[in-house]
């Protein structure tokens, strides 16, 4: 769970902005020129970004400019746009809600892997 760093009023105009999608398609295209059919990361593109200090930057994916959970997440470790306030369902918390001290630890590990990991498991059979 994360939460945007902006003040109560703030909050309302991201969560109106966000309101605005309800009911829109899953844009399989991941355009996020286009608002008439939205990805999830795109609703909090579309609700947060200029609220506060809140700024994405869109990178490349797939050929086109997206924002990913990834992206997110690394924001949220950053600690300047959004805080990690709890996890579950990863390693160190699969029983549990996780607060406190070593969220952000527990968050980096269930998502950043070393390359050497990623090649392996790449080479590995399927």
């Amino acid at each position: 769970m994360l939460r945007p760093r902006c003040t109560e009023d703030e909050l309302r105009i991201a969560i109106s902005r966000a309101c605005t999608h309800e009911g829109k398609g899953y844009n399989f295209d991941f355009d996020f020129f286009r608002s008439d059919r939205l990805v999830c990361t795109e609703v909090i593109y579309r609700a947060f970004d200029g609220i506060g200090n809140i700024r994405f930057t869109l990178a490349e994916h797939a050929g086109r400019p997206a924002l990913s959970a990834e992206e997110i997440l690394d924001l949220a470790l950053e600690g300047e746009m959004f805080r990690p306030v709890a996890l579950f369902g990863v390693t160190g918390c699969n029983d549990s809600l996780c607060t406190g001290t070593v969220l952000n630890a527990l968050l980096e590990s269930s998502f950043h892997r070393s390359s050497s990991h990623v090649a392996m498991e790449a080479a590995s059979p399927k």
